[in-house]
């Protein structure tokens, strides 16, 4: 396990040489993830003096003030959503009035299609789209559209027609059931499962195509430019300053990395070394347009569900292949986009390339290397940790990824996969490949056309529209509409002025109020296993007052 991870740790290392031209280097890659520590770092350091031109005297008030603030009212209100009333983490006040029906409760239930429902947890809110305040308001307009077009109108009509025999699984939640037909078991998936891979698919054909067709000319351009040549750009023309690191630098963290990625998969048996030429070529060629969309949006595309189509076609026969093969695959992603968006916050705050390169290589080797001792410590010596070792006990994969892991593994029960032509129930979920790819070509042409007469034609974003469809199983559905109304709040109702000099202030303040609350709540209470009293505010099994929103229509398993 953790050879695996120090050998992709190294291998995404040396991927940030070859795409900082193109992810790093360019002014309109903004990287809105960095803003609110921009936001933070600038009010800690700089002096500021009020705007009275701007604020009334009487609302005059610092950045610092207006942080210490946010920060400090956030840290008490957690510990309402966070241990006194969990109901806020999931309000359905729809389902509450009839919350013995099923309809009611699949439609408004909070962890069913989220009708209705409202979020006022900070914390859950951010876990998967991030700070809506962050996040532009075209991308809010196209996630607005995929989420109504695949959670409240798609979903409902797949599954109240029993389309796949759903009503016996819940509507939008990861399920899945072994079916005993006589001769063998068969896989039965829920509604939101299979539409999941459905609008995976072609958020993953749909990225390729987008990008070719909408920064093509950008990304030529980046090849044949450098740092120096871009007077136009004022963090370049200081950055250019400092001494760069030679792509040779890069070159031989690669070399020496992949080979000792490769060495590490046959001498630990978990697949065979040409599997990792695999996996860093498919990180490759999805961490430059995934890594575009999330420099524009703060959205990144997990490309898991290429690793689980290549696992699930070529090393089926091998479990612990497979599971190496998509960890290896999600991970260089993953964690490249999330060094890329560091690197991109040092060329922002002027940090010396060669200083951060040192950083990081250094940081990422001892860091693998402390947490593989550790880790082999701890189970060569600590008798039955993870199996009856009540003292030592090891995180359980959630239903979630068990379910997905068994769509795609070979299955001994029914030898197939369901996803996999020509025995796959749910084959034809890859036919949105194609249609991924083409949606973007005919509004690429007419934007191409009407570009100054239709405005709104450039920002159809449909890899990101797909998207959001394929986070509905993962992410409550209840979570997408506040979100939305935040972003909207910020983007368009408050002022210009307030946004630019407190909107990112107000994220970073919610982001370390929450962390100081969590921190305090679990050292104080759930550590000791102390839990507040049973009351209406604890919401029920689901935290939504709406007991039936993860229950099947017709319960036939």
């Amino acid at each position: 396990m953790f050879g695996r991870i120090s050998a992709y740790k190294c291998v995404l290392a040396s991927i940030l040489g070859i795409m900082r031209r193109f992810l790093v280097w360019p002014s309109k890659l903004i990287w809105p993830g960095n803003l609110p520590y921009i936001a933070l770092f600038r009010t800690l350091h700089e002096k500021d003096a009020v705007d009275h031109m701007v604020l009334p005297s009487r609302w005059s008030i610092s950045r610092l003030q207006f942080f210490i603030i946010i920060c400090f009212i956030e840290t008490i209100y957690h510990w309402l959503p966070g241990y006194i009333m969990p109901i806020l983490t999931a309000f359905s006040w729809m389902c509450l009035i009839n919350p013995k029906n099923i309809i009611l409760s699949q439609l408004t239930g909070h962890y069913g299609l989220g009708m209705g429902s409202f979020q006022f947890d900070w914390k859950l809110l951010t876990s998967y789209l991030g700070s809506p305040i962050i996040t532009p308001r075209w991308a809010q307009a196209n996630i607005l559209i995929g989420f109504v077009l695949f959670s409240w109108i798609i979903i409902p009509i797949f599954y109240y027609t029993n389309l796949w025999n759903s009503k016996t699984l819940p509507i939008a939640t990861f399920d899945t059931v072994l079916v005993d037909t006589g001769n063998n078991f068969v896989l039965h998936a829920s509604t939101g499962t299979i539409l999941f891979y459905g609008m995976y698919f072609a958020s993953l054909s749909s990225i390729l195509i987008h990008t070719v067709l909408y920064h093509g000319r950008d990304i030529i351009k980046q090849f044949r430019t450098s740092l120096y040549r871009r007077d136009n750009d004022i963090h370049c023309k200081l950055m250019s300053k400092y001494p760069e690191v030679p792509e040779w630098w890069y070159g031989s963290v690669f070399i020496l990395s992949f080979t000792c990625a490769c060495i590490v998969m046959h001498l630990g048996h978990f697949m065979k070394w040409y599997f990792v030429c695999a996996g860093v070529g498919v990180a490759l060629v999805y961490i430059l347009p995934t890594g575009i969309l999330a420099a524009k949006t703060n959205q990144i595309l997990n490309i898991k569900a290429i690793g689980y189509i290549i696992g699930a076609v070529a090393i089926s026969d091998n479990p612990i292949g497979f599971l190496t093969f998509k960890t290896f695959v999600i991970q260089t992603q993953i964690q490249a986009l999330t060094l890329i968006l560091y690197l991109k916050l040092s060329h922002f705050m002027k940090i010396p390339p060669r200083a951060l390169f040192s950083t990081v290589v250094i940081g990422t080797s001892v860091s693998v290397l402390t947490s593989y001792a550790m880790a082999d410590y701890f189970l060569n010596n600590i008798k039955d940790i993870c199996v009856n070792n009540v003292n030592w006990t090891c995180p359980h994969t959630t239903h979630s990824w068990v379910s997905v892991d068994s769509l795609w593994g070979e299955n001994i029960l029914s030898s197939q996969t369901a996803f996999i032509p020509p025995t796959g129930i749910y084959s034809s979920m890859l036919w949105f490949f194609l249609i991924g790819a083409l949606l973007p070509i005919p509004f690429w042409l007419l934007n191409e056309k009407y570009w100054h007469r239709i405005k709104w034609l450039k920002h159809v974003h449909f890899p990101l529209i797909f998207f959001v469809g394929s986070l509905i199983p993962t992410m409550a559905a209840g979570t997408v509409p506040t979100w939305l109304f935040i972003g909207f709040f910020f983007s368009t109702v408050i002022h210009k002025w307030w946004w630019n000099r407190y909107g990112l202030l107000f994220s970073s303040g919610m982001d370390i109020g929450v962390a100081i609350a969590t921190i305090i709540i679990y050292f104080s209470f759930i550590n000791r296993n102390i839990s507040f009293s049973e009351w209406w505010g604890i919401g029920g099994p689901h935290n939504d007052g709406c007991p039936l929103s993860q229950s099947p229509l017709v319960p036939s398993y």
